[in-house]
């Protein structure tokens, strides 16, 4: 599956390099500080970077995808990136964040019903306790 559109080169730069393969935020729309991207991160603070997550939405994967960088500095100054395609991950944490919130409304629910029942029944015991009784 390829991510990307191509291979970086020297001559890009990094403002660049981040409109071209189309960096954004977790809200997909939002173009990611270029600051902050790993593989700038690894050049300008030679830092090494795990498991960053970016969404990436390119001319050759339109709907996007989330990709999960690991960057590091290479001791000529330069720095290197690996990119791993993680939007299945994505979707089943987003699918099981979908169902937690509705098995708690159902659990809200639930709890109301158990609640009214059991009020109920008590009215209808305290109204079976002070009936009077049939003659014999």
């Amino acid at each position: 599956l390829r991510i990307l559109p191509g291979p970086y080169t020297p001559a890009q730069s990094m403002e660049e390099l981040s409109l071209s393969y189309g960096f954004f935020l977790a809200d997909g729309k939002t173009p990611h500080p270029v600051e902050t991207l790993p593989l700038m991160r690894a050049i300008s603070k030679r830092e090494t970077v795990r498991d960053y997550e970016l969404f990436c939405r390119s001319p050759v994967l339109p709907e996007g995808v989330w990709i999960s960088a690991t960057a590091s500095p290479l001791p000529n100054g330069g720095g290197v990136a690996v990119f791993r395609d993680i939007t299945e991950r994505k979707r089943l944490e987003e699918s099981l964040a979908d169902r937690n919130i509705e098995l708690s409304r159902q659990t809200s629910e639930n709890r109301d019903l158990i609640e009214r029942l059991r009020r109920e029944a008590q009215a209808a015991s305290r109204t079976r306790s002070f009936a009077p009784s049939p003659a014999s």
